[in-house]
């Protein structure tokens, strides 16, 4: 008897978001998608070129350091590991 319930009530639910009187969980055409994409990205705050540079610079730098970082600790544990498995 539950189950037939909740089956029914899925359907019920499915119904009511899948129904035209339901405006906002309907599926958007192509042309809304790109019409509301193109009016975001007028609200979008731009970066200048010498931010864009800056953050640029400031990724590679921590990339470089965490890639470093690792490598040291990469070497070191199987230096470790290799002179403990030659005893």
């Amino acid at each position: 008897m539950t189950f037939c319930l909740k089956k029914s009530s899925i359907y019920i639910a499915l119904w009511g978001f899948f129904s035209k009187e339901n405006k906002y969980n309907k599926i958007m055409g192509i042309k809304d998608y790109i019409k509301e994409t193109r009016a975001e990205f007028k609200h979008v705050n731009w970066p200048t070129k010498k931010q864009a540079i800056a953050f640029t610079l400031v990724v590679i730098l921590i990339s470089l350091f965490v890639a470093y970082y690792l490598g040291l600790f990469d070497y070191i544990f199987s230096t470790l590991l290799k002179k403990l498995l030659t005893f």
